[in-house]
């Protein structure tokens, strides 16, 4: 998968271990941004087929960030690729105002059913291990991607 990026002709990608790739161009001129897209979509998809692999062109999503009345129409190998208002990207929830509160809802529906989990068992684990598991399971939720809970609205989510 490194040389991905030199199929790749005039937008900037983002790679993830052999999980996700994330292609992304901007441009004030909201059709060249589309054709942009699709040409580099177009040039992956080559790309899959040369090195053997199948896309699956059912996990393409595309998300248009920024204000914009015109709507866009994404393909790849003449398959639409669908529009989403929001993804998820490695764990973060993102939608395309960029505001987190989907996000941060997820976590802390995760985080309760973490903390009820531990509650039931009060009586059975000692002190130590519950100490553990809270520190294993529950405290690193708080710790990934912790900067998308800074512009959050206070007395929101508790």
């Amino acid at each position: 998968m490194n040389d991905l990026a030199y199929a790749i002709k005039q937008c900037n990608i983002i790679s993830y271990v052999d999980d996700t790739v994330t292609i992304h161009c901007s441009n004030e001129d909201v059709s060249a941004v589309e054709t942009i897209l699709n040409n580099d979509f177009d040039n992956a998809t080559m790309w899959f087929v040369q090195n053997g692999m199948k896309p699956n062109q059912d996990k393409y999503q595309a998300m248009v960030l920024g204000n914009t009345r015109e709507e866009l129409h994404f393909k790849a190998a003449n398959t639409d690729i669908e529009t989403t208002a929001k993804t998820n990207l490695l764990g973060v929830v993102l939608d395309n105002n960029l505001k987190f509160d989907t996000h941060i809802s997820v976590l802390c529906r995760k985080i309760s059913a973490q903390i009820s989990a531990l509650n039931r068992l009060k009586n059975i684990l000692p002190i130590k291990t519950k100490e553990l598991l809270y520190r294993s399971f529950i405290l690193p939720q708080f710790y990934y991607c912790n900067q998308f809970g800074t512009n959050v609205e206070k007395g929101k989510y508790y």
